[in-house]
């Protein structure tokens, strides 16, 4: 299981439980119980995030033939491709709904090199958010919505931050390694480390420019 995200006391995350070849995505409560399966489509379906009432879940599929977002309610039902106004054949990934629900984020290489895009979650076109040369991944939004924290650079070692009302950038940690999946605040940036080795590890750099992480599992 991978992929967590929580609201409204569920939890989403993706799984391999029916079949160890193909990810689907379930939903439990937030002390394990009452898992359900959400989805039995024969492609991956992954990387799911709630909306913040719990109504309704956008993930990453492969049905289509490459990774594009689909929302679905919480229960599974009407599950739809979303238009984010790139071609068919653009792979999307790592959707993310903000703290009030009306904004979905997102990565897309759409313009060459993979950088964050915002939309209405509603649907609709795509805005772009990041111009980073070396590209940004892992966007994740700040606690009141004004901010995404994100990866940059191909060697993971850069965390940053983006003011979404003005674009102004600064960075919060400089000396990571193949850190992904930020959860920041003014205070704390919890990321993963690793990722792409069997030792991956969850971190804590504690205060801007950290350069010496907690391990925390």
């Amino acid at each position: 299981d991978n992929d967590p995200q929580s609201a409204h006391g569920r939890i989403v995350f993706t799984g391999h439980r029916e079949n160890p070849l193909n990810a689907d995505i379930y939903s439990a409560n937030d002390d394990g119980s009452d898992v359900q399966r959400l989805t039995t489509n024969g492609q991956e379906d992954y990387q799911p995030s709630p909306s913040p009432d719990g109504s309704e879940v956008v993930f990453v599929s492969l049905r289509s033939g490459t990774s594009r977002l689909w929302i679905m309610d919480s229960n599974g039902s009407n599950q739809t491709e979303m238009s984010t106004g790139s071609s068919a054949s653009t792979p999307e990934s790592a959707p993310r709904f903000s703290p009030d629900g009306a904004t979905i984020l997102f990565d897309s290489p759409r313009t060459g090199t993979s950088q964050l895009f915002t939309m209405p979650a509603a649907g609709g076109e795509a805005t772009q958010l990041t111009h980073e040369a070396t590209g940004a991944f892992d966007g994740s939004w700040s606690a009141d919505g004004r901010s995404v924290f994100y990866i940059e650079g191909l060697n993971r070692t850069l965390i940053r931050r983006i003011v979404v009302s003005d674009g102004t950038v600064t960075s919060y940690v400089e000396h990571g390694i193949d850190v992904g999946q930020p959860a920041c605040t003014d205070a704390l940036c919890l990321v993963v480390t690793g990722r792409v080795s069997s030792s991956a590890e969850i971190v804590a750099y504690v205060g801007r420019s950290d350069q010496h992480p907690n391990s925390v599992v």
